[in-house]
């Protein structure tokens, strides 16, 4: 028994340090990393031969999702989502595979604007209800991502309807169905090197998440880094992702024009 009770001791230890380490390596920037905490996203494809790496950390969950263009016009992602433990949702750590590809269609003549589309599996974490697991592979999904510019493009509009498709023990062997949607609003660089966000998402259907929101900004040194700093709660006063923290780093260097923002 005192054996048993030392191993968890240590075991909870190095639980605990492991998840710290990680939260270290978000905040100190150590290794390439991105901050895209937003559920919603925009139409712009990276360019081919380029890459993100991309991280998030917050209350709830963490996400680690590189991205390539492997060909024009075309971007692949692959990553992992983290959920902690926590008591409030009935489950323990686990974590999701990220797989998915985004394909754009049209962009304005400025590249400001434009049309994309992304399908794949490992659904962002705000979408699953919290007491039902978030299991790899086990999850479709298929969004439109309209980007709208206002304001000499200093305002752009995010629009993101979908729907998704998941199944496992969760949901009883079968396939809950949900129309998933999400707007995001940016003034790009509306005070200096930040830029205000502001975000609601939900999904309407079989799991039926409620609304929520998304407040915060992102700072954009130069065109090689980006760091957000975000809060989001239910629309309705109910708990929803608390505080965010993330950080985006293009990995190889592209040409001036690279990103539209």
């Amino acid at each position: 028994m005192k054996i048993l009770m030392i191993f968890n001791v240590v075991f909870g230890s190095l639980k605990r340090g492991l998840n710290i380490g990680v939260v270290l390596l978000v905040m100190l920037g150590s290794a390439p990393v991105l901050a895209q905490q937003f559920v919603t996203d925009d139409y712009f494809v990276m360019p081919y031969k380029s890459s993100n790496m991309m991280m998030t950390i917050g209350e709830n969950n963490a996400v680690i999702l590189p991205s390539m263009g492997l060909f024009k016009d075309w971007e692949v992602f692959i990553g992992a989502a983290l959920a902690w433990e926590g008591g409030d949702r009935n489950d323990e750590d686990h974590f999701s595979t990220i797989v998915s590809a985004k394909h754009n269609v049209w962009k304005n003549e400025r590249d400001t604007g434009g049309f994309s589309w992304s399908v794949g599996t490992g659904l962002n974490p705000e979408y699953f209800e919290d007491n039902l697991r978030t299991e790899s592979f086990r999850d479709v999904y298929g969004v439109a991502l309209w980007t709208l510019p206002f304001a000499d493009d200093r305002v752009q509009l995010d629009l993101n309807p979908g729907v998704s498709f998941k199944s496992g023990d969760a949901y009883s062997d079968d396939t809950a169905v949900d129309f998933t949607y999400s707007a995001r609003v940016a003034w790009l660089k509306g005070v200096g090197n930040w830029s205000p966000i502001a975000e609601v998402f939900g999904s309407v259907g079989d799991v039926d998440k409620q609304a929520q929101y998304k407040l915060g900004a992102r700072w954009e040194p130069n065109d090689n880094f980006r760091f957000a700093f975000t809060y989001g709660a239910g629309l309705d006063g109910s708990d929803g992702a608390g505080v965010e923290i993330g950080i985006i780093m293009v990995t190889i260097p592209c040409s001036k024009g690279c990103s539209p923002f």
